[in-house]
């Protein structure tokens, strides 16, 4: 009942909760049987895969996907100011905080008239932006550089002489 009380609490706690409980609990089962304490390791590491990649999807689907660096971050930041109890409100602040942003921007792009293309763009795809430069766009940029000063000062003589 403790080891379970333990898991289920760091359980809540993002990132490293898991670990820390799946250690804990193992360590307090070690001390009564060394065997039972590798079994408990090897189910709690299947069941946190089972629960990262089938059930979590899942539930949570696309609906916020925060990225990971601002979890970790968020778990960060709230454990360096108020402890296990920032750890464990961090995220879900942190994701109401880059939903509301995230709302607020599309409404600034909507009233600026700025198509989702455009939004895409300049929320920073990169792919997206080079695909919309045209191998034209260089011409004449490799026309006007040249490496000698003197033979570019040629260039436009001739230019401002026509």
């Amino acid at each position: 009942l403790l080891v379970s009380c333990i898991v289920a609490v760091t359980a809540f706690i993002p990132i490293f909760g898991a670990i820390t409980g799946a250690l804990m609990g193992a360590l307090i089962i070690l001390i009564v049987d060394p065997m039972k304490a590798l079994w408990f390791l090897i189910f709690i590491i299947v069941l946190q895969q089972l629960e990262s990649h089938i059930v979590y999807p899942k539930i949570m689907g696309h609906h916020v996907s925060l990225p990971g660096i601002l979890v970790l971050t968020a778990v960060t930041i709230g454990g360096g100011l108020f402890g296990v109890l920032g750890i464990i409100i961090s995220v879900p602040l942190c994701s109401v905080i880059y939903t509301v942003f995230g709302k607020w921007i599309s409404r600034r792009l909507r009233e600026k008239n700025i198509s989702r293309n455009q939004e895409q763009q300049a929320s920073g795809s990169l792919s997206a932006v080079l695909d919309n430069i045209n191998d034209s766009d260089f011409d004449n940029v490799e026309e006007n550089e040249s490496a000698d000063p003197s033979e570019k000062a040629t260039k436009e003589d001739q230019t401002n002489n026509e």
